[in-house]
């Protein structure tokens, strides 16, 4: 049951990486990857933080889910994982990235 929290943030790095949202996540500690993903909104990013300090209690700590914890995680898990892969969510992610590439051209400019 502890390593459940882990492979949910797992899946849902790879959703960061698959929409364009994250670029690389090999180096990238728990808090670094909620910090540097880009996300649609401060409630997608305050899940996805949440979730990440579960995986990070679950593998450091001391604090596993208890059975009775783990179908709202799930379910708060797959609602986030499908909002990071929608094409609403995948277009704003390009369109964020677009901006922040564009930014230091037009100070130099």
């Amino acid at each position: 049951l502890a390593e459940r929290s882990i492979l949910l943030l797992r899946l849902l790095v790879q959703a960061l990486l698959q929409s364009g949202r994250l670029s690389f996540e090999r180096t990238l500690t728990y808090r670094e990857l909620e910090e540097r993903g880009r996300f649609d909104d401060p409630q997608q990013r305050g899940r996805f933080a949440r979730l990440a300090q579960l995986a990070e209690r679950d593998r450091y700590g001391d604090g596993a889910l208890s059975p009775d914890e783990w179908p709202a995680v799930a379910r708060e898990g797959h609602a986030l994982y499908a909002q990071l892969l929608a094409p609403r969510g995948i277009e704003a992610a390009a369109a964020a990235a677009a901006t922040a590439a564009a930014s230091p051209a037009r100070s130099r400019a």
